[in-house]
C-alpha cells in the first residue's frame, strides 16, 4: 500500500483551526477536574461528601479529539520519507515538556512533603518509567505513573508512536491504524483482573482515537454527509442502549452507552463548527489552550483547598470544589501562558533555525 493520496496533497489543504473542538477540549478537562475535586473533598475534608465519577468521561472525550486532530496533522503533512519525523517530533515537543515539569515536580514534593501526598511513594522503576511513558505498577498495585492522571498519555504516546509508524512504512494510517486499534480491544477480554502492565493497551478505551479519526475523515469537504450518518448512528446506538432490555446502558467506563455519546457529543461540535466560530467566547477558547496545564497540575494544585479548609475547621464539600476549580483554572493559564507556550516558541526557534534558543 502507498501513502493516502490525501496525505500527499498540499500541506495547507487540511489545516483548519476548529473552535469548537478547542472549546471541548476545555470542557473535557474541567469535567475531570470537578471529578477530581469533589474527590478530594471527600477525602480530605467531608467523608459524607459523595463522589462523582461520571466526569471522567473527560478523558474519552480528550481521546476522541486526540484521533481527530493526528489525522488532521497526518493530512496536512507532506508525503516524504522524513514525514514520520516531523510528526513524532511535534508530538513529543508538544506533551514531553511540561509533563516532565509536573512529574518531577510531583518527585520533588514526594521528597520534601510526602505526608501531603496521597496515594503515591516512589519506586524507582515506576519513576523511571513514569518519564519515558511505560506503563508499570505502582506502590498500590494501579498501573499508573507518578503523576496519576499521567497514564492517559501512555496511551496517547502508544497512539502516536502507531501513526508514525504507518507513516514510517508509507501505509495508509486510518486502515492500519483501525485493524490496530480494534484487535487490541477486542483482546482486552483475554486478560484476567490480574493482567500485566503492558495489558492496559488492550483497553477498549484506544477505540476513542479511532473514533476521533472517522469523525476527522468525514468531516472533509465533499463527506459530511457521512458525518450526518455518523452523528445519526452515534443517536441511534445511544437510544437503543438506554431502551433496550438485556442491553448495558450504563455510563460506566467502556459501556456502548458512553461510546455512543461522547460519539454523538464531538460529531456534533465539528457538525456546528460554523456556529460556534461566530458564537464561542474568547475564554473558552484560552481554557482549550490551557487545557493541557489543567490537566496536568490539578492534581498538585487542588487538594490544598480542603488541607487549608481542615485546618479552619471548615467542612462544605461543595465550597471547597467552588473554590479550587477556579484556583486550578487561573493556574493552568499562568502555567500556559508563562511556562508552556515559551517552552513551545524556544523548541520552534530551535528547530527553525538550527541553533539553541535561549531558556525562557
Amino acid at each position: 500500500m502507498t501513502i493516502s493520496s490525501a496525505a500527499s496533497r498540499a500541506p495547507t489543504a487540511h489545516r483548519r483551526h476548529f473552535d469548537g473542538i478547542q472549546a471541548l477540549r476545555f470542557v473535557a478537562a474541567l469535567l475531570v477536574v470537578v471529578t477530581h475535586t469533589i474527590f478530594y473533598a471527600h477525602e480530605r475534608l467531608d467523608p459524607s461528601f459523595a463522589p462523582w465519577s461520571y466526569g471522567s468521561v473527560g478523558v474519552d472525550v480528550f481521546f476522541v479529539i486526540s484521533g481527530f486532530v493526528m489525522m488532521h496533522a497526518v493530512r496536512s503533512m507532506p508525503a516524504s520519507a522524513d514525514a514520520w519525523k516531523t510528526f513524532a517530533r511535534r508530538r513529543l515537543e508538544r506533551i514531553v515538556p511540561l509533563y516532565w515539569i509536573a512529574t518531577t515536580l510531583k518527585v520533588v514534593s514526594l521528597f520534601v512533603v510526602p505526608s501531603a501526598v496521597l496515594h503515591a511513594t516512589l519506586e524507582p522503576v515506576n519513576v523511571v518509567a513514569s518519564y519515558v511513558f511505560v506503563p508499570t505498577r505502582n506502590a498500590e498495585g494501579k498501573i499508573e505513573p507518578v503523576l496519576g492522571v499521567g497514564w492517559t498519555l501512555v496511551f496517547e504516546v502508544a497512539f502516536y508512536a502507531l501513526v508514525a509508524l504507518c507513516l514510517a512504512a508509507r501505509v495508509q494510517v486510518l486502515p492500519v491504524v483501525a485493524l490496530v486499534l480494534t484487535t487490541c480491544a477486542a483482546l482486552w477480554w483475554a486478560f484476567d483482573p490480574g493482567r500485566p502492565p503492558w495489558a492496559v493497551y488492550f483497553d477498549p478505551i484506544v477505540l476513542f482515537f479511532l473514533i476521533g479519526m472517522v469523525i476527522a475523515e468525514f468531516s472533509l469537504p465533499g463527506r459530511r454527509r457521512w458525518l450526518w450518518t455518523t452523528w445519526a448512528l452515534a443517536l441511534v446506538a445511544l437510544i437503543a442502549v438506554l431502551v433496550a432490555p438485556g442491553v448495558d446502558g450504563s455510563f460506566e467506563r467502556n459501556a456502548p452507552a458512553r461510546f455512543a455519546s461522547v460519539t454523538a457529543l464531538v460529531a456534533t461540535t465539528v457538525l456546528a463548527e460554523g456556529h460556534l466560530r461566530r458564537m464561542t467566547p474568547g475564554w473558552l477558547l484560552t481554557g482549550g489552550a490551557a487545557s493541557y496545564a489543567l490537566y496536568l497540575f490539578h492534581p498538585m494544585i487542588a487538594p490544598a483547598v480542603p488541607e487549608l479548609f481542615a485546618r479552619l475547621g471548615w467542612t462544605n464539600g461543595w465550597l471547597s470544589v467552588g473554590v479550587s476549580v477556579p484556583l486550578v483554572v487561573a493556574s493552568s493559564i499562568a502555567i500556559h501562558r508563562h511556562v508552556e507556550r515559551p517552552i513551545a516558541a524556544a523548541l520552534t526557534r530551535r528547530r527553525t533555525t538550527g541553533h539553541p534558543a535561549p531558556s525562557p
